[in-house]
């Protein structure tokens, strides 16, 4: 996404369509943390929950310029149950690699989701993108019940060594 310059397209297509924004690790910063439609960021490397429960409640998944690694994953399994996987990446070797999509697309990000905007401004006008996300709950509300800030962090004295 970052690398692909797409990161304002990402956003735009986001707010059209009102749906979460999960980014892996190295997608970070691809949207703002505090947008109304960041989830927090999908992994096990990651400390934000809510970006994982969130994708395990989803229905459709879009990966855009991402691996699917199993550090995204976990369980292939459980990562794909329920749900539909789309697939989108530059490298045609990195689609299906980790799990199959339903469907898998060769393309840059940026001019995958500039297509994926004009698609989703034409709904609008339709007012179809409204209507299908009219029952989500809102992304910034859930993810803030979500998540503790914490007061302190504990360092382990073996870790404090240099």
């Amino acid at each position: 996404m970052i690398n692909a310059d797409a990161a304002a397209l990402l956003q735009q297509f986001a707010e059209i369509t009102h749906v979460p924004v999960i980014p892996t690790l190295m997608g970070w910063g691809c949207i703002p943390d505090d947008h109304e439609l960041m989830a927090g960021m999908v992994g096990l490397q990651t400390a934000h929950r809510y970006g994982n429960a969130t994708l395990l409640a989803s229905d459709l998944v879009f990966g855009i310029g991402n691996r699917f690694a199993n550090r995204h994953t976990g369980s292939v399994e459980k990562y794909t149950e329920g749900r539909k996987i789309i697939h989108i990446d530059i490298e045609p070797t990195q689609i299906g690699r980790v799990l199959c999509p339903d469907l898998g697309i060769v393309s840059d990000a940026k001019a995958a989701l500039a297509q994926l905007v004009d698609i989703a401004q034409q709904m609008q006008k339709r007012a179809a993108c409204r209507a299908a996300s009219a029952g989500l709950p809102s992304v910034r509300s859930a993810s803030v019940r979500c998540c503790v800030k914490p007061t302190s962090i504990t360092c382990r004295s073996n870790r404090a060594r240099l």
